[in-house]
């Protein structure tokens, strides 16, 4: 066996024991929902078809290799009363009447430029895509991260509050390095807080021309 495919082996194999691996539930802490919330909440979430493990994040040769979405069970609470209680006690906390409606809530971990560096030493240049171009699954230029030992975390946050469209797109580089299992839980909440701080003051934007209830 060649070198270089033994190289593919060992990188499938390496992803089909991660993708096979349960990571530790992230707990968050988030402010209790009042008796009377001032936020009518709508889970309307939709997100794009993903190809299957080995045609996908599997497959070297495709543009999803490597790109992990994380889970719905994830998070403690999940992420979207997390989003909830963000929104009731940090934005729309005016006491009055508001509705978000969520249309998307996706999380990736994009791991595709570590992987191939690691395995075949592959050097990523300044402004590079790493990931499928246009899918909104994960992908990330390589000016949003520092160096290929960062596996970005890319978050899409797409709501309609209050009548206005918001869709909020956040890139949090993770070191990939011997304590990244430590490390996960401290990365995925401050990617959680960066999206939401980003939605936060994209709302706080247009307070102004938020129409009355």
């Amino acid at each position: 066996m060649s070198k270089r495919m033994f190289a593919v082996v060992f990188a499938i194999l390496t992803l089909v024991l991660s993708g096979c691996a349960t990571r530790e539930v992230v707990h968050i802490q988030a402010a209790a929902l009042p008796e009377h919330d001032n936020v009518t909440f709508v889970d309307n979430r939709t997100s794009p078809s993903e190809p299957s493990f080995m045609f996908g994040r599997g497959l070297i040769t495709s543009c999803h290799y490597g790109i992990d979405k994380i889970e719905n069970d994830a998070l403690d609470p999940d992420r979207m009363t997390l989003l909830h209680s963000y929104l009731d006690s940090k934005v729309l906390n005016d006491n009055k009447s508001h509705t978000a409606t969520i249309t998307r809530f996706d999380i990736y971990w994009n791991q595709h430029a570590w992987d191939e560096s690691l395995n075949f030493g592959a050097l990523w240049s300044h402004g590079v895509l790493v990931g499928c171009k246009d899918a909104q699954e994960g992908e990330y230029y390589t000016s949003e991260s520092p160096r290929p030992n960062y596996s970005p975390i890319v978050i899409y946050l797409d709501s309609v509050i209050d009548g206005q469209k918001y869709n909020v797109r956040t890139v949090y580089p993770l070191l990939q390095d011997s304590n990244v299992k430590s490390a996960w839980p401290g990365a995925l909440t401050a990617a959680i807080d960066k999206t939401f701080t980003t939605l936060g003051s994209l709302v706080t934007r247009d307070a102004g021309v938020i129409p009355p209830h």
